[in-house]
């Protein structure tokens, strides 16, 4: 009855029923107006046929174009109201504009050595971006218990700062055994900070664990706080994870904390993620990272109190370029990665994805590389965590198949994020191959070149066909989300998921 009592008095049902109440006032008034005042409804009309005039000729992408003109002509009064608050991305103006006043000073420290080839293909992607690219190596984690066992020992060797950026945090024994040695490195004089999203821990912690956290020495901050007002900017998530350990060590991934991604509780079968290790002059960029995102919600750090760079006489044939993405209705760094590495792939393309819910470019940079003669294969979950996404997922296998593209589904729950071109070029990271990581999200990741990574990452990609299962375009789930109405009611609304 405690539990019970508690739900029902959460964050996540009094700010549910406040946004719901709110919806409501909106769409009732305006249907009211539209009722009593036949020339509301033809202002309405007006107001529509402007906006879907002015959606058409945006650069974002297609489907989320077709979704918001399909909304704001026939249902004006819920999708008008909605557009200008998330559509126009006023929030999003505001997040650019602070980012452009405070750009984070990255430096290359060395001259990198590699192919020419292939360096310009990371020169185009420095060019679009503040991110570097160092020579250097990475440590590939298949499974979130092995990124659970390294973090772990990162966080116990440090002797200066701890970074912590999560999407979801949760109570369990994988955030117990992580607070024990956060606690004694607190006691240490170890200056630790916590940033956590907002939305992805609405149900899972404390209105006061900030408190709790600076009782205990700690540091702690949500990021982009939600109290159910209908606002712009409530759309736009931290879905990061980093760990950055006195800026030697720095981690990130698919992974947060949470007893599920370590497979202590399984409620989707066996859960499969991965994350990657970067040490060295690369880790900066993710340190940077966190401080900026930090200095976005209040209390600065000092950029020089935590960047470092030691000029190194080693080199290497590997490159690895950590970086980040922003919310933004264009092309975004994330994307244009992913687009690059499949647009100049030659021999194969492997990817892991939870979510399947692709637009007009990467659909079409896939189904072309299979024209090409490439190989492509495609992971995702049999068993999803989030049904309707999971619809949509199916909704865009037919094109794919049809495509020649080959489709696997995970005997569990695969939530690794990952590519891989010809074992030698990779991404890991915590975007998913959907609208919200591509263009609504914060994200991370690394892309690499010929790290002990890549190979670790390709003979994960081999033990998958173990426990996959190869999709037919005659199966009878995979003919239904072709032919289902429903299916492609979805489809046309995936871009506003």
């Amino acid at each position: 009855m405690k539990k019970l009592f508690k739900f029902y008095l959460g964050r996540i049902i009094s700010s549910g029923l406040f946004l719901a109440v709110q919806l409501f006032i909106i769409v009732g008034c305006c249907c009211y107006l539209c009722l009593h005042w036949h020339w509301v409804k033809i202002i309405a009309d007006i107001i529509a046929l402007i906006l879907a005039l002015r959606i058409a000729v945006q650069k974002c992408n297609i489907p989320c174009r077709i979704g918001w003109i399909i909304g704001v002509l026939f249902l004006p009064f819920l999708f008008i109201p909605m557009y200008l608050l998330y559509g126009r991305g006023s929030a999003l103006k505001k997040i650019n504009h602070y980012l452009k006043d405070n750009p984070m000073p990255l430096n290359r420290a060395d001259t990198v050595v590699a192919p020419c080839e292939i360096l310009k293909q990371f020169h185009g992607l420095n060019n679009v971006s503040s991110f570097p690219f160092y020579n250097g190596n990475a440590q590939y984690y298949a499974t979130g218990e092995d990124f659970f066992e390294a973090m772990k020992y990162a966080l116990s060797k440090a002797e200066k700062y701890i970074f912590l950026e999560f999407f979801i945090i949760n109570f369990g024994t994988m955030w117990e055994q992580t607070l024990e040695i956060l606690e004694s490195k607190a006691k240490q004089g170890v200056s630790i900070y916590i940033l956590y999203d907002d939305m992805g821990t609405i149900a899972l912690l404390p209105p006061d664990f900030c408190k709790q956290m600076k009782d205990k020495g700690i540091n702690a901050k949500i990021f982009n706080f939600f109290d159910g007002r209908i606002t712009a900017g409530i759309n736009y998530r931290d879905h990061r994870k980093i760990v950055v350990v006195d800026g030697k060590i720095a981690l990130t991934g698919g992974a947060n904390i949470a007893d599920e991604y370590i497979n202590l509780i399984s409620p989707y079968g066996y859960w499969k993620d991965s994350a990657i290790k970067l040490t060295g002059n690369s880790v900066n960029t993710f340190s940077a990272m966190f401080i900026q995102m930090w200095n976005m919600s209040g209390h600065k750090l000092e950029y020089s109190d935590f960047l470092q760079y030691t000029e190194s006489s080693d080199r290497y044939d590997s490159i690895v370029l950590p970086f980040g993405d922003y919310p933004m209705c264009k092309l975004g760094f994330t994307e244009r990665a992913f687009l690059n590495m499949i647009n100049n792939a030659k021999r194969e393309v492997y990817i892991t994805t939870p979510y399947l819910v692709l637009d007009s470019k990467l659909l079409s940079a896939l189904c072309l590389a299979k024209e090409n003669g490439i190989t492509v294969r495609i992971f995702t979950p049999e068993i999803p965590d989030k049904k309707y996404v999971h619809i949509v997922t199916r909704a865009n296998y037919p094109t794919l198949l049809r495509g020649g593209v080959e489709i696997y589904e995970y005997s569990g729950f695969i939530h690794s994020k990952s590519i891989l071109c010809d074992d030698e070029l990779a991404y890991v990271g915590s975007a998913n191959l959907d609208y919200r990581s591509l263009y609504i999200h914060f994200e991370s990741g690394v892309l690499m070149y010929k790290t002990d990574s890549v190979a670790q990452l390709s003979k994960d990609f081999r033990n998958l066909f173990q426990v996959s299962k190869k999709i037919s375009p005659n199966d009878p789930k995979i003919i239904k989300a072709d032919k289902n109405i429903f299916y492609r009611f979805l489809r046309i609304f995936s871009g506003l998921l």
